[in-house]
């Protein structure tokens, strides 16, 4: 018989402010300012998610175009209403640097709390509807995100039928709305203001005291009118047809396009993609793909940024650049029936973006700020000392992101030269994956792309040969944590090795909750907290390795587990039983990562772009399933040197730490 659930304790209303600060060894600051709000079922919850969007939600909001981007007061800003069954939370964040602590915790209230007095503007509420209408549709494109939307509703939004239900109350919110619910809901009288701090900060609970007082009243805060783009023809592109097929062509200008149409959600996604990369810059240069990568979403000719912005929430969608160790792309997903204003913009952003030197001073400081946190996270440096150990003259030894000496000395001059060096038409792979005509792909391409004037674009630059270790490297780095990160590893393969399977299939039988290593060192011998392994190919010899996070304590015994663990896959046979798992364990994990659009998207283009046959995409399944014990061992002997092993360490006492013995 069903249980009844045991009675819940009741939150007891607030009676004032709550301030908790706590200073720590951290680079930067992380604020939370949070209002007592409402449960699930209240009436009140579909305002409350429109507001935290409209305000503090994604590049359009209201803060992160004042706070972030006119201001630069902070690195990230985020408001949220959390309404769980009982009574949740509408929560600000801000993540900046400590000395702007005061002048952004100012700005931002004032922001939030201006929509208790003020009705907001209803072109930004209609554009907020549109989104919220798209996140259903996005949610539909995987399984993971369908049962979620039903299992919310079904569990704890009052049955299935609620979602139709909040979607209409959606719909018919007004400013009028918004105001009300703001100043319902939003109490500066209550408010709780939480923050990690970097030791030696100057902001006391005082400080965060007066700031909440100030909030009560705060001082105006002047809204520029949304700068919308320039009007479109309306036009709305086609869906896909019946039994259409992949596309595989040359355009006039020497892209290659790949068209892979998917009907069903009426989503599509573009990738484009160039070879590139960190593989391509040198020490006075790193870090200058992934600083061009963040500047090129940043405006065209013809679209001033905050224009980019309001177009993408127009279209319901999303534009970005990545930058990686062998390429640079650029990832476009929006609503299909937008297809062609999205490869217009799409096109003017990868081959004539604007590289403003205000938009490349912001990207700049962000940068800064994100390499002046990283001994926040330690297992990324631990990664990072095992590369440069690992690689002493190849690039792949340095950082994506650069380094601060690197990334202040680049310029736009740079940028610019390299932008026409390397993305030129003829360098472009480009695939489209959705609910898309295959034929006015083609043709808007053509238009787009196909009419850009002919590049030479540059040789490609010389990559240096990295040996394999003539004896054991150690790189560590003394740093006091709980924990030590260590990664240790080989000299791997690359993307056109055919032993890359072989290698991924090794890899899965250590890893994961049922690999060995997992089995050997956390639950029978208590050695770790985490770990796993890694095959990381690239256009040049990548590298396999093994991550463990570890008492310090533990260190030696953690090392020696991780060396006897790769023993045993180098000289002994792997069973069929655990081999079979592992390959079917990789097929299952590719599909599941190829169900949006854009992952297949992704997957075409840096194949194709890295001359890679498209029909290894196709007959994935069939080359895992083909790796046999033999394969795997053979790799194993021919990689898992221990007298070739690079170590990366991060923690405490790891000075003189040695890899294990040969």
């Amino acid at each position: 018989p069903r249980v009844p659930h045991p009675p819940r304790p009741v939150e007891p209303p607030r009676a004032g402010r709550r301030v908790h600060l706590r200073q720590d060894d951290a680079k930067e600051a992380i604020v939370h300012v949070s209002f007592p709000l409402c449960a699930s079922d209240h009436p009140d919850v579909p305002a409350l998610d429109v507001l935290a969007m409209l305000v503090g939600q994604g590049d359009s909001s209201r803060m992160s175009l004042e706070v972030k981007r006119r201001r630069q007061l902070v690195r990230g800003v985020h408001c949220s209403a959390y309404t769980p069954k009982d009574p949740g939370l509408f929560t600000l964040t801000l993540t900046l640097q400590p000395e702007k602590l005061a002048e952004a915790l100012d700005v931002s209230l004032a922001l939030l709390l201006q929509a208790r007095e003020e009705l907001l503007d209803a072109a930004e509420l209609e554009t907020v509807k549109a989104l919220v209408e798209a996140e259903g549709i996005y949610q539909r494109e995987t399984v993971q995100g369908l049962a979620e939307k039903l299992g919310y509703h079904a569990s704890g939004a009052g049955g299935l039928e609620a979602e139709a239900k909040y979607r209409a109350d959606v719909a018919a919110l007004t400013p009028e709305h918004l105001r009300d619910v703001a100043s319902r809901w939003l109490d500066v009288r209550v408010a709780s203001l939480t923050a990690l701090l970097p030791n030696g900060t100057a902001f006391t609970e005082a400080d965060a005291h007066a700031a909440l007082q100030r909030a009560e009243n705060p001082q105006p805060v002047t809204v520029p009118a949304r700068r919308l783009p320039p009007a479109h023809d309306g036009l709305r592109s086609t869906g896909a047809k019946p039994g259409a097929r992949d596309v595989d062509v040359r355009l006039s200008c020497g892209t290659r396009l790949l068209v892979r149409p998917e009907p069903g959600i009426p989503l599509a996604a573009l990738r484009g993609a160039f070879v590139g990369g960190t593989r391509h810059e040198t020490e006075a240069t790193c870090g200058l793909h992934h600083l061009l990568a963040r500047t090129l979403p940043r405006g065209t000719p013809s679209l001033e940024p905050e224009q980019v912005s309001h177009l993408l929430d127009d279209m319901a969608g999303s534009l970005s650049a990545a930058a990686g160790r062998n390429s640079l792309s650029l990832r476009a997903e929006f609503l299909s029936r937008h297809l062609g204003r999205a490869l217009e913009l799409f096109a003017d952003t990868l081959l004539r973006p604007a590289l403003l030197p205000a938009e490349l001073e912001r990207e700049r400081k962000l940068v800064l700020q994100d390499i002046s946190t990283r001994e926040d996270k330690p297992s990324g440096l631990a990664f990072h000392l095992f590369h440069q150990a690992l690689f002493q003259r190849h690039p792949y030894r340095m950082q994506v992101g650069g380094e601060e000496a690197s990334v202040r000395a680049l310029t736009r001059e740079q940028l610019a030269a390299h932008h026409a060096r390397l993305m030129t038409p003829q360098r472009l792979t480009l695939a489209v994956v959705g609910d898309v005509d295959v034929d006015e792909v083609v043709r808007l391409a053509e238009t787009h792309l196909g009419k850009a004037p002919s590049a030479a674009g540059g040789a490609e630059p010389t990559v240096a040969d990295e040996p394999r270790p003539a004896a054991p490297r150690v790189n560590v780095r003394e740093l006091q944590r709980a924990q030590v990160h260590l990664v240790y590893g080989f000299r791997g393969v690359t993307l056109r090795d055919p032993r890359r399977r072989a290698l991924e299939v090794l890899s899965t039988v250590l890893s994961g909750q049922g690999g060995r290593l997992f089995v050997e060192l956390r639950d029978k011998k208590s050695l770790a907290y985490s770990l796993s392994s890694y095959s990381v190919e690239g256009l040049d010899p990548g590298f396999f390795a093994v991550y463990v996070g570890t008492s310090p304590e533990k260190v030696p015994e953690a090392l020696a587990g991780i060396r006897e663990e790769l023993r045993r896959v180098r000289d002994e046979r792997i069973p069929e039983a655990e081999l079979d798992r592992a390959r079917l364990h990789i097929i299952g994990t590719h599909e599941i990562g190829l169900q949006r659009n854009g992952a297949r998207a992704g997957l075409l283009a840096l194949e194709a772009a890295y001359g890679l046959p498209l029909e290894d995409v196709h007959a994935f399944s069939e080359q895992v399933l083909s790796v046999t014990a033999d394969d795997a061992r053979a790799v194993a002997e021919d990689l898992l040197r221990f007298d070739q092993a690079a170590l990366g360490a991060v923690g405490p006492g790891v000075a003189g730490l040695q890899p294990p013995s040969a």
